[in-house]
């Protein structure tokens, strides 16, 4: 019994520490780490601001220091333009390599990859009420959250686990990912156009089309001085709608598909790349500043006329599909080594583990603030200060820093047992389900070993007997039992090979497929040799020509 339990605990040790390794491996895009790392912290640090009334009165009364945090909303955009990037670029590879796509298999995967997290999250808040007071809403509504439609309510204290609409809105654009890319294959079939333009131009379109979609809304809806949450009729629609949130994913679609697209070394213009990086840093900057859902109920107050009704208009329509356009750029000029400083940066180890939490911190971070963030809010701020400028900054440094090491411990125990173990969950029901067509194929031949593939071919050269192959370069027949045995030379040679001993001679070519030193004495020339191998024992050529480079620059 006491070895049975050692040997589980050290399949657990080794469990948490392969888990551990994972979270520190770089993505295929490195670049990719540092934005979703970055993402993840500004939204994580919004949400602990806006998260107690009294600080979200305070840093209210202080937005134009504080803007930045006020519009950490913006990271959501961000997130749906790195799953667009990422996505896009796999599923171009993967037509482009096989002409098509599993349907079942990417959803498959998809569900495993999101779904285990988000459970376990509903669980937490049913079983433990954390969030505190999410367990009514939780036993009324989380079946809206199990099959991905809690986004079509609105962003509402009544939904279950109000943050994770964007979960919804995610998986929506997920799904309609197959069927976009599809279309596309049939559109480069038919109008014999390429793939890459095709699918290129229908994710312009989906970009366009959500566009088109928010100015109906924002010129049907104008924001009015009168009217400080914004919108009228129904203002959380925009914000959480998948029609009116895809243009960042289909921005994030085009630009994984452009890098692939990309030929290195044919980069265009450098002061074209230089300026397109700096209008989409300045982009990213704007939309940080003042293009926050929040910043409406103060940006609205503060002109008056035409002109500033039309300019609150533009910035309703334009910044979310703009954000994902300057994102997806830069990822892009990055993925193709255009802008090195920017990649180095983004690119940077502390990035990495943060990106691998960067879900699990998503879903975990209301209950990390009610472990670290709230007691010592609650113990030392709340009812203690005035609002001088000092005590509402130390609060917006404070309380994020707080916020982000309580969720931390959390969203590595998710990462590790939870969302991990279902990815691993995923990959073996897909292997399950994929091994009979293995079990069906013919087993293949066991290849013959080093030794016996070097004493054939000696065998061979002094009896000048050859043995017939197959096209499959496997042996048809087996050797004539009166073949003259191998003499001491040949059993030298062997030897030689076993102990790794023997090297091609200085006269010899080091990629030659025969070394001189198993070229028996009555030999006529070592061409007429290399000439019968090739012909007569393929697989004797390629093992003997394996060792006979291993000290040289060829290969087998």
């Amino acid at each position: 019994m006491p070895s049975q339990m050692r040997q589980c605990l050290a399949s657990f040790v080794d469990f948490v520490k392969e888990g551990c390794r994972d979270l520190c491996k770089p993505g295929k895009h490195a670049a990719c780490d540092g934005m979703r790392a970055l993402a993840m912290i500004w939204v994580v640090s919004f949400h602990a601001v806006m998260d107690r009334e009294e600080s979200s009165r305070l840093v209210h009364g202080k937005w134009r220091l504080l803007s930045v945090l006020i519009s950490g909303d913006i990271g959501v955009d961000i997130f749906l333009a790195l799953s667009g990037f990422l996505l896009g670029g796999a599923l171009y590879e993967e037509y482009q390599r096989s002409g098509g796509m599993k349907f079942g298999t990417f959803y498959v995967k998809r569900w495993f990859r999101i779904a285990p997290a988000y459970i376990a999250l509903i669980l937490l808040a049913v079983l433990a009420n954390q969030p505190a007071g999410s367990r009514d809403t939780c036993l009324q509504n989380s079946w809206k959250n199990l099959i991905f439609i809690n986004n079509f309510t609105g962003y509402s204290v009544s939904t279950c686990l109000f943050h994770t609409w964007s979960i919804a809105t995610e998986f929506q654009l997920y799904a309609m990912t197959p069927p976009l890319f599809s279309t596309a294959w049939l559109l480069s079939r038919r109008c014999r156009w390429s793939f890459g333009v095709a699918v290129l131009s229908l994710c312009s379109t989906v970009w366009l089309v959500c566009l088109c979609i928010r100015t109906v809304f924002a010129l049907q809806h104008p924001p009015v001085a009168h009217e400080l949450t914004g919108f009228v009729d129904n203002p959380d629609m925009p914000y959480s709608s998948t029609i009116y949130r895809m243009a960042p994913y289909a921005a994030g679609l085009f630009g994984g598909i452009a890098v692939k697209e990309q030929t290195r070394g044919k980069l265009g213009s450098t002061i074209l790349r230089c300026v397109l990086t700096f209008l989409s840093a300045l982009t990213l900057v704007f939309a940080a500043l003042v293009g926050g859902e929040h910043m409406r109920s103060f940006l609205v107050p503060m002109g008056v006329g035409r002109a500033w009704q039309v300019a609150l208009v533009l910035r309703e329509i334009l910044v979310r599909p703009f954000v994902g356009l300057a994102t997806s750029y830069l990822l892009y000029i990055c993925a193709i080594e255009g802008a090195p400083k920017l990649q180095s940066f983004l690119s940077a180890p502390i990035w990495t583990p943060l990106a691998g939490l960067s879900y699990s911190m998503y879903l975990l971070q209301f209950s990390g603030m009610a472990l670290l963030m709230h007691p010592i809010y609650e113990s030392f701020v709340e009812g203690k200060i005035a609002g001088s400028v000092g005590e509402v900054l130390a609060i917006a440094c404070c309380m994020p820093i707080l916020a982000i090491l309580g969720t931390l411990p959390l969203a590595l125990l998710s990462f590790i047992f939870v969302e991990r173990s279902g990815i691993m969950l995923g990959q073996r029901l897909l292997r399950s389900i994929q091994s009979p067509k293995t079990l069906r194929t013919a087993p293949k031949l066991a290849e013959p070993t080093l030794k016996d593939a070097a004493a054939e071919a000696i065998s061979d050269l002094e009896s000048g007997s050859t043995t017939p192959t197959d096209a499959s370069g496997g042996n048809t027949s087996d050797l004539d039992s009166s073949s003259t045995t191998p003499t001491d030379s040949a059993a030298e040679a062997t030897s030689d090979l076993e102990s790794g001993s023997m090297s091609p001679p200085g006269s010899r070519d080091p990629c030659n497929p025969v070394s001189s030193s198993m070229i028996p004495a009555d030999a006529t020339t070592v061409t007429s040799l290399d000439l019968q191998i090739a012909q007569s024992h393929p697989v004797s050529r390629v093992e003997v020509s394996r060792f006979t480079c291993l000290n040289g620059s060829c290969g087998p």
